[in-house]
């Protein structure tokens, strides 16, 4: 690889000088080589078909604006000038209420370069039913395929003093495959307040993963007191 290269970047940001709070932040940056490098991507090259003479990388370029405490808006990508093209991006937008109860998340993923090409949509969400029942769920599409690639579908039930989790969940056995199918679970849990749960898996760990704020909610709710 590349053993000799200087990292040159630039990047702002803005916060509330009451609250600390990031509202605005915008960096870009580039590598500049200063001699050539050797990255192989198949076994069978020589060193000189594998000799790469770059000598600077693409760019790369974040940029977040949070409007207010609720709603993040962020965009991130690589653009390479000397093909004039996009190698990859993410744009997201992400809203939670103040108290956490109702969540909604949609990004868009692109990206085109030798190690992979795809592009995808992820929409998630928690929105409560009653003062009792919350449901939840994420779509994640493939969108040069056309097809579901992961899902999850839930619902939650709590009281003073227990709480009972159920989530049904799929993935896609392998994306590089177009006849894969889609993999299903299900899972479900109960929990007493105060103390451990039963059931066949950890919801609360799972959704963390899954759905962007959910670990913020658990911990908002935590620090009040809501089950």
């Amino acid at each position: 690889g590349y053993n000799h290269r200087v990292t040159v970047g630039l990047q702002t940001r803005f916060q509330r000088t009451t609250t600390g709070l990031e509202i605005f932040r915008a960096g870009l940056g580039q590598i500049f080589y200063l001699e050539p490098g050797e990255v192989f991507l198949d076994s069978d090259q020589s060193a000189t078909d594998g000799l790469i003479t770059e000598k600077e990388s693409p760019y790369a370029a974040d940029l977040l604006w949070r409007p207010n405490s609720r709603l993040d808006l962020s965009v991130t990508g690589v653009w390479d000038p000397g093909e004039n093209e996009t190698q990859s991006g993410a744009t997201t937008a992400s809203f939670h209420s103040d108290d956490y109860r109702k969540l909604f998340n949609v990004s868009h993923r692109y990206r085109n370069d030798i190690a992979e090409t795809l592009e995808q949509t992820d929409v998630s969400l928690l929105f409560p039913a009653t003062e009792t029942i919350n449901l939840f769920g994420r779509w994640l599409f493939d969108l040069r395929d056309r097809r579901t690639i992961g899902a999850l579908a839930g619902i939650e039930y709590s009281s003073c003093c227990w709480r009972v989790q159920a989530m049904s969940h799929a993935v896609l056995e392998d994306e590089d495959e177009m006849d894969s199918e889609l993999d299903h679970g299900f899972f479900i849990r109960f929990q007493l307040r105060g103390l451990g749960g039963l059931g066949t898996g950890d919801v609360d760990s799972a959704l963390d993963g899954e759905i962007r704020n959910m670990s913020e909610r658990r911990r908002y709710r935590e620090e009040n007191y809501i089950w």
